[in-house]
């Protein structure tokens, strides 16, 4: 498998229990700009490769595959191996050039396969479930595997529930994409770098070091996981609501005096 770095935990263990090899390929920054090193997957592909598995957007740097890259890709890669899409936050993009797997079911006859979840933007985490899409005979071939009650009937009634709530979901995405925002001029303001994101969180320049950002959020109550990205410079941050965003932002600039 040929993968986005540093990938999904979940797809790596499951990768490693089935034995599978998974050459992953990290992001890149050119131009000023991150986005996914489309060039550096194609060369990682081999005879052996089976499927490429890339993350859109991305975790933890929110970045997007954007269309005329990922065609430009598609183009060049042997026409017969699969392509798994991760999209689990792709209801909170807004960016205009972002391409999901459903842009490709009718260009692409190769295998296309697009996974969403209802465990982030419809906060049906504990209920553990999500869907894969694709062409009818791709789709047919996963449900040959497919274990029978793989989920609860609670958990089916919930996600049809919150498929139907658009009123919701129009309230979710439009308050995320307004905190995004805000909080990504804050830290402009702040002087502080940022990957700018099209998920609900973002990596930041940690102000100071990890050990001293981690508790004075703790001081706080607020706990945020002991972990730093791209040598040690970047902390991820979750874009919730307004009061709570409103509260990291204040601690940041705490930090940067």
């Amino acid at each position: 498998v040929v993968a986005s770095k540093p990938g999904w935990f979940g797809f790596n263990m499951l990768a490693d229990k089935r034995g599978l090899i998974v050459n992953k390929v990290p992001m890149r920054k050119r131009n000023n700009q991150w986005d996914h090193n489309l060039d550096a997957v194609i060369d990682a592909v081999t005879p052996s490769t089976r499927l490429v598995y890339l993350i859109s957007p991305s975790n933890p740097e929110g970045v997007v595959l954007r269309r005329a890259e990922l065609l430009a890709f598609l183009d060049r890669l042997p026409k017969g191996l699969p392509i798994l899409l991760d999209e689990a936050y792709f209801e909170y993009v807004d960016d205009p050039e972002a391409i999901s797997g459903f842009d490709l079911l009718e260009r692409e006859e190769r295998p296309i396969i697009g996974l969403r979840t209802f465990s982030k933007f419809y906060a049906l985490a504990s209920m553990r479930t999500g869907y894969a899409y694709g062409r009818p005979e791709v789709i047919e071939l996963l449900n040959r595997g497919e274990r029978i009650f793989n989920i609860s009937h609670l958990a089916e009634m919930a996600a049809v529930t919150a498929l139907e709530d658009t009123k919701w979901q129009e309230k979710v995405r439009t308050t995320t994409l307004a905190e995004r925002k805000r909080i990504e001029a804050a830290l402009s303001d702040m002087g502080l770098d940022y990957i700018p994101s099209q998920a609900p969180y973002l990596l930041l320049e940690l102000p100071k070091d990890l050990d001293t950002v981690i508790d004075r959020f703790a001081e706080e109550g607020i706990f945020i996981g002991r972990k730093s990205f791209y040598k040690r410079k970047f902390l991820l941050l979750p874009i919730s609501t307004q009061a709570e965003n409103t509260r990291h932002i204040a601690i940041l600039k705490s930090l940067c005096k």
